[in-house]
């Protein structure tokens, strides 16, 4: 392959820049600062020598991404420069630039020499007569002159305002980019520092089905200016990249951002030349996944992200790209030309969609001595960050054009009508014009857009039936087309349903029949496969002849019709990358840590505002709700929904927002409709008082890989009595029976403990069908609603069992080992583990705490752990991989309890009242040396500092808002009884407690 086929030019890399081939060994890195290093340099990246100008090499640590072009002249650049200089020459553009300057030159010399009175002859009668030939030229030569100066510079003008105005840009606002801009406009101004990699012996690897190709890596997350500067996520603005193949061998460049990033991926284009038309890049939140064809994706779940995790692209133009879709968390990115042409980018990168404030100027902070701790809450804090939307941020998911809606590589979504989602028999037709390849549509469809998936590939005159979202479902049933689908012609669809039937007849002529066991009863939506894009028109829905839906979406307010417009609330989502939708069952713990981190008070206010308006007449919610909708202004009419463990978590994150805001209108507003909920279950209850699910459609639970329960289930009992307990405190100013209430929760922990306690496992069995093996959530709920001490059982009964029948290298289990023989998967779930570690501190145990944390999270946020991305994982297999495979969220904001969980016990900070006008210092020392940080409440911050100095004795400091009062506890357990100490900055004392007012300084020094 010659020298040119593939050459990377990077500028001014800073941090731990490194090149890598995909196969390379752990080292040192092929490229760092300072120097060039290479791991067996002639098999990895050829010939060192042909690295171009690597006299320049330390001059990357500069400030300047770009030197004059006088700096580190040398006689090969003189040569260079005459070499380029004659090469530009022979252009048609070189040839009238050089004619210009030489008239400029000819005709600014001759008036040199006029106004130097060089030619005697021509001064008659004198030099300075007018009618003097003298006189007549310098006239003539001025003119021409004019011409030539002032022609061209007014009609360059717009572009001497393009570069006034990117010169602004750097010098004013300080962005590289626009420098970068001025660099690749003007390469001749700037002698640019670069590496460009002579591939003769070019890294290529072969893929598994024989193709060859040439790849590099980076890793460039130790660039300057991004997740840790709050700027936007650009790989590096003063970098560029070229790809360049000839048509064989693809050329690839992957980028490794160190850790999850999101939003509308963008690129500049430089120059181009050659056939650049095959162009992609592909994202995924692992490394492993990134050379599948699909990257980590499909994610058809809602149109809340681009469903595919590929983009292709026909690069036309110098120009800057920008999706108009986003992609949601990744931490790699995977270029890729093709086709027989070269492309030079810059400018690669992320503008994000959610907040990119640096951890460390959070309104929340936490660190201590042990830096597996802090990693935890950092990591927990990103995750919150990047699951916390904003309002109207989301952009609308189709095109809607005078034509109809235009749909290009996207996923159906299915009609959003009550009662859409239980039709079981119904006719759907519409016009279609296929513009690239076909086009698709589910029928039968669920909410989170699986159902059965019908894709016409008018390509190859096919079609086909796949059980869920895309074409990459299971497939059901397949057929040649017998009539001809023409593309960018209009076309009639019509499908009809009964059940397991389904058939398709396109221009009135019946093409596909099938039966099918995938789907019964559901929506409808209309997408196209990756690759291909149509136009829909005239849609319209029958169900036994009458007219239930109609539009031929060519207006905006269609998009509403199908959830896929913006949301016009702030929300906090399940995930970043999956599924980017609101889960009652994620809230309770996102709740915590978003007001321990982010301070994130509207996103959960918008969440519960959303998902709380989802509340059917018997008094329990919908569980989940995707976010491009606003709340419902009426109940939905039914009397069944599923996951009823979720109604439960979005009443305890009620009370938590209650207690951290003190918001009373709040209260007010969500006070009654957790009343509904709560007297529903309590309506549930058998005569020996347990919680109880006679319809199993009720059951189910987070653990969707295991077998739903129904009857009576530990779980469901105990997260009742978990939400009775939270909410317990503030019925009184909700204007609730707190006797009644008190009562239900007493009956309710003495039937508990009554009978589904089991004497042989010591803890709470999982349901009265399966009384063999425990769960660690149920039995974690117990703790914290102070069910587990009952007789002379107390809370450490309960850890001990856990810790004795859970623990595994790679944490804790989610049930015990007998749980595999009823079908259950031995998996950790942080979700479950969240729970545990709260009932670990809650009980004041330090042992099972330390444990968990090192043990689940430590894994998750050690950088140097394979599938590491800054974030909390959705569920972790007992090998200590990501638990669903590729199907894994490696970014879930349920499993980042710790963060939460670090401030309010190892910091201490809790309210005593609602909103922290009264507050509580109650910090668990957990054999740490020290802990300092801050938790935002209403009107501020509180910070605590504590630490013991070589001698074991205890140092302390807290501040809190003005308005505020509190009661300080020192650290528990101390290091050496506190028998002498110094303190300021408290109102009074008893027994080893402070009374402290908001505005001051408490101190405290313990002295021998």
């Amino acid at each position: 392959m010659p020298i040119e086929s593939q050459c990377l030019e990077l500028l001014s890399i800073d941090g731990s820049a490194k090149l890598n081939k995909e196969n390379s060994q752990s080292g040192p890195p092929l490229f760092s600062l300072g120097h060039v290093a290479s791991n067996n340099s002639s098999d990895e990246m050829g010939n060192m020598s042909e690295i171009a100008n690597t006299s320049s090499v330390t001059s990357l640590n500069s400030e300047n991404l770009f030197n004059s072009p006088t700096d580190g002249a040398s006689p090969s650049t003189v040569r260079t420069g005459l070499k380029c200089f004659w090469n530009w020459l022979k252009t048609p553009l070189g040839m009238l630039t050089t004619i210009y300057g030489l008239n400029v030159i000819a005709w600014g010399g001759m008036l040199f020499l006029l106004i130097c009175n060089a030619a005697p002859a021509m001064c008659r009668p004198t030099c300075d007569d007018i009618h003097s030939a003298r006189k007549k030229w310098i006239e003539i030569d001025s003119q021409i002159l004019n011409a030539l100066f002032c022609v061209p510079g007014f009609g360059l003008a717009p572009w001497r305002i393009r570069d006034l105005y990117f010169w602004v840009k750097w010098r004013l606002a300080g962005e590289q980019i626009a420098l970068a801009r001025l660099c690749d406009i003007h390469r001749s101004w700037f002698y640019r520092i670069y590496y460009d990699f002579m591939c003769y012996n070019e890294p290529i690897v072969e893929t598994g089905s024989g193709d060859m190709v040439q790849r590099f890596e980076y890793d460039v997350s130790g660039m300057p200016g991004r997740i840790s500067e709050g700027t936007p996520m650009i790989f590096d603005e003063g970098t560029l990249i070229k790809l360049s193949c000839n048509g064989t061998t693809p050329s690839v460049v992957i980028l490794d951002y160190g850790r999850n990033v999101e939003g509308y991926a963008t690129f500049h284009v430089s120059k181009r030349s050659g056939d650049t038309s095959a162009f992609e890049m592909t994202y995924s939140e692992t490394r492993a996944l990134l050379d599948s064809d699909m990257g980590d994706g499909p994610i058809p779940f809602a149109a809340a992200m681009d469903t595919y995790r590929i983009n292709r692209y026909n690069i036309t133009e110098q120009k800057t790209y920008t999706n108009r879709l986003i992609q949601g968390g990744l931490r790699y990115q995977k270029l890729n030309l093709s086709s027989a042409g070269e492309v030079e980018l810059s400018g690669i990168g992320f503008k994000p969609t959610v907040s990119s404030t640096p951890i460390a100027a959070l309104p929340g902070s936490f660190s201590c001595s042990d830096p597996v701790l802090n990693r935890i809450w950092q990591v927990g804090a990103r995750t919150t960050q990047l699951t916390e939307i904003p309002a109207n941020s989301l952009p609308d998911f189709w095109v809607i054009t005078d034509e109809g809606a235009f749909i290009e590589s996207l996923a159906p979504q299915p009609l959003n009508a009550d009662f859409a989602t239980s039709m079981t028999a119904y006719d759907l037709e519409f016009s279609v014009r296929p513009i690239m390849n076909g086009f698709g549509f589910t029928v039968l469809s669920d909410t989170i857009a699986s159902g059965v998936y019908i894709f016409v590939n008018a390509a190859n005159s096919s079609i086909s039936a796949h059980a869920g979202s895309t074409e990459r479902s299971k497939p059901i049933a397949s057929a040649k087309l017998t009539s001809n689908i023409t593309l960018n012609q209009w076309h009639t669809v019509h499908s009809t349903v009964k059940m397991a039937d389904i058939s398709v007849r396109i221009d009135g002529v019946p093409v596909f029949s099938f039966s099918q066991s995938a789907a019964f009863y559901g929506s409808f939506g209309l997408g196209a496969s990756l690759g291909h894009s149509a136009l829909f028109t005239n849609v319209s829905l029958g169900v036994s002849g009458k007219k239930m839906y109609n539009s031929p979406l060519n207006d905006s307010s269609v998009l509403q019709d199908f959830l896929l417009g913006t949301n016009p609330l702030p929300v906090s989502v399940d995930g970043s990358r999956r599924d980017r939708i609101a889960y009652m069952g994620d809230l309770d713990i996102a709740t915590a840590t978003s007001f321990a981190s982010t301070y994130g008070r509207e996103y959960i206010n918008g969440t519960i505002e959303l998902l709380g308006s989802f509340q059917m007449p018997p008094g329990f919610f919908v569980p989940t709700a995707k976010v491009q909708q606003a709340p419902r202004a009426t109940e939905i009419n039914a009397n069944i929904t599923g996951l009823i463990g979720y109604s439960f978590s979005i009443v305890s994150a009620m009370a938590r927002f209650y207690e951290q805001t003190g918001d009373t209108d709040f209260l007010s507003h969500w006070a009654p409709k957790t009343a509904r909920m709560l007297d529903w279950a309590h309506s549930q209850t058998l005569p020996n008082g347990l919680f109880n699910i006679s319809n199993p459609a009720l059951g189910g639970d987070w653990n969707h890989y295991d077998p739903a329960l129904d009857g009576v289930v530990s779980k469901f009992n105990l997260i009742y009595a978990y939400a009775l307990k939270q909410w317990l405190p503030f019925m009184d100013n909700a204007g609730l029976n707190t006797t009644l209430y008190a009562e239900r929760l007493d009956n309710l922990q003495n039937a508990i403990n009554t009978h589904l306690w089991s004497h042989t496992l010591q803890a709470y069995y999982v349901s009265d069908s399966h009384k063999d093996f425990l769960s660690q959530e149920a039995n974690a709920l117990a703790v914290l609603a102070d069910t587990a001490t009952y007789g002379n059982r107390t809370s450490a009964t309960v850890l001990s069992t856990l810790s004795r029948e859970l623990y595994v290298p790679s944490g804790a289990l989610a049930f015990s080992n007998k749980s595999v023989a009823s079908g259950w998967a031995q998996k950790i779930s942080p979700y479950a583990s969240g729970y545990h570690l709260k009932a670990a501190f809650h009980a004041n145990d330090s042992v099972n705490a330390n444990y968990l944390l090192h043990s689940v999270w430590g894994p998750m946020s050690d950088p140097l752990h394979t599938n590491y991305t800054g974030c909390m994982w959705e569920v972790i297999a007992a090998d200590g991989t990501p638990g669903l495979g590729s199907g894994t969220s490696l970014c879930h904001v349920w499993s980042s309890g710790p963060t939460a969980d670090l401030s309010r016990y190892v910091l201490g900070v809790q309210p005593v009242t609602p909103g922290f006008k009264e507050w509580k210092i109650v910090p668990q020392s957990l054999d740490l040396n020290w802990a300092k940080g801050a938790y935002p409440v209403p009107g501020g911050r509180i910070y605590v500092d504590w630490s013991f100095d070589s001698s074991d004795l205890l140092h302390m400091n807290v501040t809190a808002p003005n308005g505020t009062k509190g009661t300080v506890y020192l650290p528990t357990p101390l290091r050496k009884t506190l028998n002498k100490y110094n303190a300021t900055g408290f109102l009074s004392n008893e027994k080893g407690s402070f009374t402290v007012q908001g505005g001051e300084t408490f101190s405290i020094h313990q002295t021998n």
